[in-house]
């Protein structure tokens, strides 16, 4: 169980003295969604790039 320590950070009750490990994991899914943002963003540009590339190669046959 945790339990608010302040305002931003949290705490955890421990029954008895001892050795613990306590983790705790943060996942927000902004970080998703900026992600994949991003990632549509790099492929759309390297897209482009080659389009653009390869018609640049084209006209330069004729």
């Amino acid at each position: 169980m945790h339990v608010q320590a302040n305002l931003v950070q949290r705490a955890v009750f421990l029954p008895k003295k001892g050795n613990y490990t306590v983790e705790f994991y943060y996942f927000s899914n902004r970080y998703l969604i900026a992600g994949v943002i991003t990632l549509c963003g790099l492929l759309i540009l390297l897209l482009l790039g080659f389009y653009l590339k390869l018609r640049n190669d084209i006209s330069y046959e004729k």
